[in-house]
């Protein structure tokens, strides 16, 4: 039986659509970039973003060949409802590039990424040469990060975190307009993250103040409850319920799905929380305000 031949091409497109980074690896050639990334780091990537398929249903990834460009294919996420663009270009059968054309022209550009697209940040890119600066910045935000995030388990008030986010203050101000650079990423995002939180518990004196006044079994004076606190509710601590955090009422804690290790205490956080669960239920179901 006579095998027949396939390009380099055509055996990257076929383990991509299995998944199969092993083959992948052997494969592709170490010599060229992919997305401007060097192929160990491109391969980590697909391995990543083959995890995330599998968690949700491995059928639902699909790669589609463009009618027009016969260069140009969809890598598509069914059950995301989400596509990756890639471009391949070759020579005598050899792939000499995979890319395409995605810019990021800010930082929120880069907010605006999927966890599973395939984008490098400049320092990701098999061209970068890191400068002494970028070096050192890279290593203090690595420490802070690592202060917080790691194999002990953090139970924080929000005063434990005003101390961090201040300690890191400068830190965070001069890397934070370094949009290109995808390693302080970590620490950018837990440091906003905490920002976030600190921006809605600063109301906790007004949340408090409204969990004292509520009555849910009067119907007028709730609705005038609901009303009075629309502002609160839906301007000043809205985002503070739900994921990421997780109650463990039985350590009086609330988890963070995203960092395992970190849970907060403290009335303050009990309360927004309580608040939003209790106006938001209430809300839904009470006619229009």
């Amino acid at each position: 039986m006579i095998t027949q031949l396939i390009s380099q091409k055509e055996a990257f497109l076929k383990y991509l659509q299995l998944m199969d980074v092993e083959m992948l690896d052997l494969i592709l050639e170490d010599s060229i970039t992919y997305f401007g990334a060097s192929k160990k780091v491109f391969l980590e990537k697909l391995k990543y973003i083959f995890g995330q398929v599998s968690i949700e249903d491995s059928n639902s990834f699909k790669i589609i060949q463009n009618k027009r460009f016969k260069n140009k294919y969809s890598m598509h996420i069914l059950a995301w409802s989400y596509t990756l663009q890639l471009i391949i270009e070759e020579e005598a059968n050899k792939i000499t590039r995979i890319y395409n054309n995605k810019v990021v022209k800010n930082q929120n550009d880069v907010d605006c990424l999927s966890e599973v697209e395939l984008f490098f940040g400049d320092d990701e890119k098999a061209d970068f040469i890191p400068t002494t600066e970028y070096i050192l910045n890279l290593h203090h935000s690595e420490k802070a990060y690592e202060e917080l995030i790691n194999d002990k388990i953090q139970v924080l008030s929000s005063e434990d975190i005003a101390r961090w986010v201040n300690k890191h203050a400068e830190l965070y101000a001069k890397i934070n307009s370094q949009f290109r650079y995808f390693g302080f990423n970590k620490f950018k995002d837990l440091y906003f993250g905490f920002l976030f939180d600190l921006q809605r518990l600063r109301y906790y004196p007004e949340v408090r103040k409204a969990l004292e006044s509520f009555n849910c079994d009067d119907h007028k004076e709730l609705g005038y409850w609901l009303k009075e606190n629309f502002n609160l509710a839906f301007c000043k601590v809205l985002g503070f319920e739900g994921i990421p955090f997780i109650i463990d009422d039985s350590n009086k804690r609330i988890g963070h799905c995203s960092y395992p290790n970190i849970f907060f205490k403290g009335d303050d956080f009990f309360a927004l929380m309580k608040f939003n669960q209790i106006y938001h239920k209430h809300y839904d179901l009470y006619p229009k305000i």
